[in-house]
């Protein structure tokens, strides 16, 4: 039963069929017509109607609903059924017809593998939530476009396990879809190609005209993209991640946005600026990537439709202020720096400090990485959640920095040989706890000094020779 009426199974001259009966004052009419154009073999045909638009036979499909079918399969056999579901779509609108509704509720699997796409015309009124374009939210009709966000929610669904919005529930379904983006696919399956990824999110962006154009091009990307690389996984930080969502779709909407990234080197901030550029490509966005000293040229130049991503790493407070200081059109700034700039909150900056990663998303991306359970063990208690800190030790990378002065070495020396507590390394070098921190600091940002979860005991290892990595 459904809104627009009643399905039996019934039986026909040649076998099974289902009987659709009209409920209320609503008939069958636009079902029908729809059906009577679209001759499709992935779509169930339509075998008779009155003329009073009451009642339609299509022939019948015993199957099991798509997300149903698709639990523990293997990936290629999930992309084959995807594909022939995509081309069925293409049918569908290449007969001049909207399907309006696609949902795992609208799509069966037979027992030989093919996909079997329902209701086709049915309603193009409304849609499931979860699976429904942005834009349907807003009163536009059913289009090309938000059918194939209707195929990226379903290929979401297929690479993942989950819908687009799980973390959203009820009526905060539709809203989730008409203020925000997905989380990445990869964040539920890390090594998934990248090139998967990027599809099913092109399919969902909140933008109808950024989305692709047809979905036999879906089907096609689908079928080049399954050897892609894998992006390294990004894993936690989820409500820092959603916030630069909701910016992107902010600014398509008009409302400019500046975000000031900030905290210690490896927390992940450039992570979360990179996740954030490539949002704002998918959705049409310019986006620019820049460093400090060519921000002030950038922001007086920069348009609304222009996303600025500002490397100011590093950088003191002064010279962050300086270069950061003209006004600007720009649609989305975000900043990559290494220490807040409070000052710029009175022109709309919102900062966001990484949050550490929690014990189970440590063990999740050593896990995605392939680390044993004793070195992502080490790694997360010597990074102290710090997702960039933990890639470089899982790699046995320890990040660059200066030459240790004779101080330095020998506080070093000492935790090389054992762990100790803050009061005993005072009373070797003969200064106070505090300064003895002081010079304890900068290695613990290089992760060659790292404490217990206690905060009562310090270790250290030094770095491999010639060791060396990526700025994060």
């Amino acid at each position: 039963m459904g809104a627009a009426g009643e399905v039996w199974l019934a039986s026909g001259e040649s076998g099974d069929v289902a009987l659709k009966l009209a409920t209320g004052d609503r008939g069958l009419s636009a079902e029908i017509s729809a059906l009577a154009r679209v001759n499709h073999p992935n779509v169930p045909a339509l075998l008779a109607a009155d003329r009073g638009a009451t009642w339609l036979v299509r022939a019948y499909v015993a199957g099991a609903r798509l997300t149903s079918w698709a639990h523990g399969r293997p990936l290629e056999e999930r992309l084959r059924v995807f594909g022939k579901l995509a081309q069925a779509v293409q049918g569908i609108h290449a007969a001049g017809v909207i399907h309006g509704d696609l949902s795992p509720a609208n799509i069966l699997v037979d027992s030989s593998g093919e996909p079997h796409v329902l209701d086709v015309g049915a309603d193009t009124r409304g849609g499931a939530l979860g699976w429904m374009a942005p834009e349907r939210f807003r009163g536009d009709p059913a289009s090309v476009a938000s059918d194939v966000y209707g195929l990226g929610a379903l290929l979401y669904a297929l690479l993942t396990g989950r819908p687009p919005y799980e973390r959203a529930g009820g009526a905060q379904l539709g809203y989730a879809a008409a203020a925000s983006l997905p989380l990445p696919p990869s964040s539920h399956v890390p090594d998934l190609p990248t090139a998967l990824e990027e599809i099913a999110l092109a399919c969902l962006a909140w933008s109808p005209g950024a989305r692709p154009s047809h979905a036999a091009d879906v089907a096609a990307a689908v079928v080049s993209a399954r050897a892609d690389v894998v992006r390294r996984p990004l894993v936690g930080m989820l409500e820092e991640r959603e916030r630069l969502r909701r910016m992107v779709v902010d600014t398509v909407r008009g409302e400019p946005g500046f975000v000031i990234l900030h905290g210690p080197r490896g927390c992940g901030r450039a992570a979360l600026a990179q996740e954030a550029a490539r949002a704002a490509r998918r959705e049409g966005l310019r986006v620019r990537e820049v460093p400090l000293a060519a921000a002030r040229q950038a922001l007086v130049l920069a348009r609304e439709r222009d996303a600025l991503v500002i490397d100011a790493e590093g950088a003191p407070l002064p010279e962050l202020l300086d270069g950061l200081a003209p006004r600007t059109d720009a649609g989305l700034v975000l900043v990559r720096a290494s220490t807040p700039a409070r000052a710029l909150s009175r022109r709309g900056a919102l900062h966001l400090r990484p949050a550490a990663l929690d014990p189970e998303e440590m063990q999740a991306l050593g896990e995605a990485l392939g680390a044993t359970a004793t070195a992502a063990a080490e790694a997360a208690i010597r990074s102290q959640g710090r997702p960039g800190v933990f890639l470089d030790l899982i790699a046995g990378l320890i990040p660059a920095g200066p030459e240790l002065d004779v101080l330095q070495d020998r506080l070093l020396d000492r935790l090389e040989r054992g762990r100790a507590r803050l009061l005993e390394l005072a009373e070797l070098v003969d200064l106070p706890e505090t300064a003895v921190l002081d010079r304890l600091e900068p290695l613990m940002e290089r992760g060659l000094v790292w404490s217990n979860a206690a905060g009562d005991e310090l270790y250290g290892a030094r770095a491999p020779t010639g060791a060396a990595s990526p700025a994060r």
